[in-house]
């Protein structure tokens, strides 16, 4: 951090420099100085065909992002509807054990009733 600071107060003293240096310049001199230097289109043209392949990077990555989240979200669906069908499965199941509860607790309760009536006579 303290480097960067440094760095940018040296910029802007040169600046102030190269500023003073031309308000001192007799005019004569000040024509003979090239004039501050552009950005040349070729170097506009580089960035632009830096900043699109930037962006076709950037495109790759996103599709490569969404591609994974769906895949994640298919897999999280998929389990979804494997836990439903288990829980139906479990459910009809435990109905199936009901039932034969029942049944069995009913001819207990026949046994015993017979067994009693036989008792008592």
């Amino acid at each position: 951090m303290e480097k960067m600071s440094s760095s940018t107060a040296k910029h802007e003293s040169k600046t102030i420099k190269r500023k003073i240096d031309k308000e001192n310049m007799d005019p004569e001199h000040a024509q003979c100085m090239p004039p501050p230097s552009r950005p040349s289109p070729l170097s506009d043209n580089h960035q632009v065909e830096n900043f699109e392949l930037m962006m076709k990077d950037l495109s790759k990555e996103v599709n490569l992002l969404f591609s994974n989240y769906a895949k994640t979200l298919g897999e999280s669906s998929a389990l979804d509807v494997l836990h439903v069908h288990m829980f139906d499965e479990i459910l009809k199941e435990a109905r199936s054990l009901e039932t034969q509860l029942r049944q069995k607790k009913e001819d207990l309760r026949n046994h015993l009733t017979m067994l009693a009536k036989a008792l008592q006579r």
